[in-house]
């Protein structure tokens, strides 16, 4: 409990404002008449109908509107004028970090005539040259995932694929496995989660590997970063978080693994399944606490794992360790011949005699079992237990102060205890509260402003 206030109190009086690290996205056009001239003083309307949140915009002198930091999610757009037909079109999918186009033409207005668009083709974005591929909720929610690490999804993107265990970094990765996006090192990519960056640049890993029941959606973009990203050579992966909605919806969750549902080795021969105990467990839950105004969303998983793994090894056999190498190639040099002849002469039949062999390696071989086989190499096998505990909670807040001004806190914590018994032992804590804010006053609109922290323990 000390060590948990401590982190907390680190996080307050280490936070950092952040500008342009964001998980909104933007929408712009022109808007013109049937001649093809521009409708200036136009009025744009956006709704978004999860939230009830409204944005308001007139166009300008040259008919352009510009609507930025917008939550993730559909939008219904209307668009009017005096002297013309309004104009909307429903069903926009806005996606992470995306900049969508759309230019209107409003035709002239007739007796009660509207132009209603319910479905429509995706939106073209022409705004950047980027490489990039959004994982969408759909894909996120229904795709089966061993493991449920939301990264695994990241292979449905071109170039994409997780490399298997046992490379390098691989037992530091307590977060899952990391991808390697275009033939790049996964150490080399940038993670944020709610354009808040959660890469350890100690490690290069996910400190935070959220929920898949709390995640909108997230973004990979392989190329083509814009100013306020760098540092990395690979890829930028943006995840957006889910936010509560008029609507309460919620999920509980229970995936078991235990090795009496395991068939048994078909090489085994009657050996024992290996032992498996694991326990995915949690749930999510969000909705509103103040119609149309605040909203929550809140999440926690949960796993406790036990499993056998097998290595094998090459140790000493009972001859090697009386000094007997006379199985093996090659010739043992006797180091002691070497100051009266000048060359390092065998041993006779590469036999180190007893009484030469050091009393401390002697004492170190005892420390070492016995091989398993009667091999001179891959000798001895080993089944030893893994044993990993992840907790991981997520809380957001979403709180619209008027009709222009809007925020959301977020606080996220992530705590994995891991014992590799052929490697080394692992404690990963992590909490990164954030609050982020998009200001508007009037016609004008600030950047987005984020303050978060991290406090990341390995």
């Amino acid at each position: 409990m000390l060590r948990f206030q401590g982190m907390i109190l680190a996080g307050v009086l280490f936070g950092a404002i952040a500008f342009g690290q964001t998980n909104t996205g933007e929408i712009s056009g022109i808007v013109r008449d049937s001649t093809g001239g521009v409708v200036p003083g136009a009025t744009v309307v956006a709704q978004h109908p999860a939230t009830g949140f409204v944005i308001e915009r007139m166009t300008d002198d040259g008919g352009r509107f510009f609507l930025p930091a917008m939550p993730t999610g559909q939008w219904n757009v209307t668009i009017s004028q005096t002297g013309f037909a309004p104009y909307t079109q429903k069903g926009i999918a806005l996606e992470i970090g995306r900049t969508l186009t759309l230019d209107v033409t409003l035709g002239v207005q007739g007796v009660a005539e509207e132009i209603t668009i319910a479905a429509t083709d995706p939106l073209l974005q022409a705004a950047t040259a980027e490489i990039s591929d959004v994982i969408e909720n759909r894909e996120v929610a229904q795709i089966p995932l061993n493991g449920r690490n939301f990264l695994a999804l990241a292979q449905l993107s071109d170039a994409v694929v997780l490399p298997p265990g046992g490379t390098r970094g691989d037992a530091l990765q307590q977060a899952g496995p990391l991808p390697n996006v275009g033939g790049q090192r996964s150490g080399h990519n940038i993670y944020l989660l709610d354009g808040v960056k959660v890469t350890d640049e100690l490690f290069n890993n996910l400190v935070i590997n959220p929920s898949v029941d709390s995640i909108q959606e997230f973004k990979i973009q392989k190329s083509m970063y814009p100013a306020e990203f760098g540092g990395k050579a690979s890829a930028l992966i943006n995840v957006a978080t889910k936010s509560g909605t008029n609507t309460f919806h919620g999920s509980l969750f229970e995936f078991y693994r235990d090795d009496s549902f395991d068939a048994p080795n078909y090489f085994g021969k009657g050996a024992p399944v290996p032992p498996l105990r694991q326990h995915q467990f949690g749930g999510a839950l969000g909705g509103r606490l103040i119609q149309d105004q605040t909203f929550f969303f809140l999440s926690y998983e949960g796993l406790r794992m036990d499993r056998s793994l097998t290595r094998t090894f090459s140790i000493p056999d009972d001859a090697v360790r009386s000094g007997d190498f006379s199985g093996f190639g090659g010739t043992i040099c006797d180091p002691e011949t070497i100051p009266l002849t000048g060359v390092c002469a065998a041993f006779p039949n590469n036999r180190i005699p007893q009484e030469r062999i050091d009393p401390v390696a002697r004492a170190f071989l005892q420390k070492i079992p016995r091989p398993t086989s009667n091999a001179q190499f891959q000798n001895f096998t080993s089944v030893e237990t893994q044993t990993r505990d992840i907790d991981q909670i997520g809380v957001r807040l979403d709180h619209r102060i008027s009709g222009a001004d809007q925020l959301f806190a977020r606080f996220s914590t992530f705590d994995a205890f891991e014992v590799q018994p052929f490697g080394a032992g692992a404690l990963q804590e992590a909490l990164l509260p954030g609050l982020e804010g998009p200001w508007r006053r009037g016609p004008a609109t600030l950047p987005p402003a984020t303050l978060t922290s991290s406090a990341p323990r390995t």
